[in-house]
Parts: structure tokens; C-alpha cells; sequence
């Protein structure tokens, strides 16, 4: 009975969100008023199209009333300035630029990477002030070195295994200065995480937008399952295009990092943490902070 309670809920809400009307509502008029002109509006199904991607972020913190994507601009700004307002930054995972941009403009020289050619298209089109690179995090060579290299928003947890981490955390060793800094930033596993998962049914709301292209909305749902063995996080994503009635499905899969296993990776790779952050507001991380983030520097 409640689990046909929690379906009929959701279906209220998709069908409530489906009108042109109300998902207007929750997407800004920045993104409304982007200038798409030059992007493959045919690409949208793609999850990794950076402009894609921005609707469906805005529209799922829109949605849910989360700030985690905008106050982690704010964090990473406040680090970034007590090494100096004009240090070099390398941002790995760095998509469509939504981070690296922002500090380009406010004066950090930013270099930006990212493994996903339809982020870094998007990137490019909205900023031509910072070196935009495609490569894989776990192979890089940028033949120079950088103050401060950040891993925003879970993207250490695309490293799936203890091969991935280590060659990527060897690539990063190389490229930062000495007494410069390193700062990760994933989600942290805690009980209540990892039960959330376990007894999780069915499908679950994720987003909703409105399609770039204006044809339509987008309602996207999800599943989550989690690989004990492996810690791997498998999130198969729905992506529903209500004009065309086509539902598009994208498989994403992040490794789960538990505190001490991230601490003994970080030591035996040549590193020590300085500081431990449990949120984007720079409190003390606990057992049951939602973020777990290390400011860490070469040893």
C-alpha cells in the first residue's frame, strides 16, 4: 500500500511538471535566454552534452531545492583565495565549464580537462579566456605545474578501481607546485546513504526541464543500485522527451570512496590532508557530513 502511495505521488508530479508552464517555472532565464546557435540540438539525449546538462542540473536543484551546485562555487572560491587571487588552477572533470569559468573571471589563470568532447564544446563556446583540454584525468601531461588542482562535485568517484586512482592521483602529484593544494570533493557514504540505496524500489524522480531545442519537456527518472563486491554505484538514468514520446537511457556508474580508504590512498600515493570539510559551509566533516572533502597537499 505505501509503496503504491509513494508511485502514485510521483506520477502526480511528473504529470503536475509536464506542463510547459510549470517547468518554466523552476528553470532560470539565464538558461532560457542561452544562445544555442552553433550546438547539435540532435545531441540533447546525450547526457555528457554540456548544454544538456545544464538544463537537466537546474532542473533537478530546482526541483528537489538543493543549492549543492551553486555553493560549491562559493567554497572552492573562498579556497582558491587564500592561495591568491591571481594562482594558477587546474580543475579536473571540469564539463562545461561551470566552475572554471566563474573563477576565469574574477582573475585565477584556470586550465580545465575533461575526458567528455561535448562538455568541453559547450565550455569553449561560453569562454575562450582559459585552456580548455581534452584528456583522461588518468593520463595527463600538461608539461607545467599549478598552485591549486580541484576534483569538484564527486568526480573522483568516475575512478572505479584502485589502478584509475592511482594513476590519476600520480598525474596530479606531478602537476602541483609545491605547497600547493589539492582539494576532493565526493559524497560521503554514510549508513543512511548506502540504506536510502539498498531499499530503494523502482523508479525515482530526478529531474524535469524544459527540452534546449523547445520542443517539449524533458522528465527524467532513475535507478540506483549498489555492487557490494565492487563499491560501485550503478545510477541508470530515463530520459523521457515528451514531444517525441522517445525515452533514452544512460548508464553512470561512481565508485564509492569510505573515509579511511580515501586517507590511506591518498598517503600511499604522496599526499597528507590538511584539512577535513564535511559540507560546502566549511564545517568539521562527521560521520554524517553529506560531503567529504579533503584539502590535501603533496609529501
Amino acid at each position: 500500500m505505501l509503496l503504491l502511495l509513494r508511485q502514485h505521488i510521483a506520477l502526480k508530479a511528473i504529470n503536475f511538471l509536464m506542463s510547459e508552464d510549470n517547468v518554466s517555472k523552476v528553470i532560470s532565464s539565464d538558461l532560457h535566454n542561452l544562445d544555442i546557435s552553433g550546438t547539435d540540438i540532435n545531441d540533447y539525449s546525450e547526457y555528457y552534452n554540456g548544454l544538456f546538462y545544464e538544463f537537466y542540473r537546474e532542473g533537478r536543484e530546482s526541483f528537489y531545492a538543493i543549492q549543492d551546485q551553486t555553493q560549491d562555487f562559493l567554497f572552492y572560491l573562498k579556497l582558491a583565495e587564500e592561495i591568491g587571487t591571481s594562482s594558477s588552477i587546474l580543475e579536473l572533470g571540469c564539463g562545461n565549464g561551470r566552475i572554471a569559468i566563474r573563477l576565469s573571471k574574477l582573475g585565477f589563470r584556470v586550465t580545465g580537462i575533461d575526458i567528455a568532447r561535448p562538455m568541453l564544446e559547450e565550455a569553449r563556446r561560453n569562454s575562450n579566456q582559459i585552456e580548455w583540454v581534452e584528456g583522461d584525468v588518468r593520463d595527463f601531461d600538461l608539461r607545467r605545474k599549478f598552485q591549486l588542482i580541484m576534483f569538484p562535485f564527486d568526480g573522483l568517484q568516475h575512478l572505479l578501481n584502485i589502478e584509475d586512482i592511482e594513476a590519476g592521483l600520480a598525474c596530479i602529484r606531478k602537476h602541483l607546485e609545491e605547497g600547493g593544494k589539492f582539494i576532493i570533493d565526493i559524497t560521503n557514504p554514510t549508513s543512511k546513504y548506502l540504506a536510502n540505496i539498498l531499499f530503494e524500489n523502482g523508479r525515482r524522480l530526478d529531474s524535469v526541464f524544459p527540452n534546449p531545442n523547445g520542443q517539449g519537456t524533458v522528465v527524467v527518472t532513475q535507478t540506483r543500485q549498489y555492487d557490494d563486491a565492487n563499491q560501485i554505484l550503478k545510477l541508470k538514468k530515463f530520459f523521457y522527451f515528451s514531444e517525441s514520446k522517445e525515452e533514452v537511457v544512460k548508464e553512470v556508474a561512481f565508485r564509492v570512496y569510505f573515509p579511511k580508504e580515501l586517507e590511506l590512498l591518498l598517503r600511499a600515493n604522496g599526499f597528507e590532508i590538511e584539512r577535513r570539510f564535511g559540507n560546502y559551509q566549511g564545517c568539521d566533516f562527521k560521520s554524517d557530513s553529506p560531503k567529504l572533502i579533503f584539502v590535501v597537499r603533496k609529501i
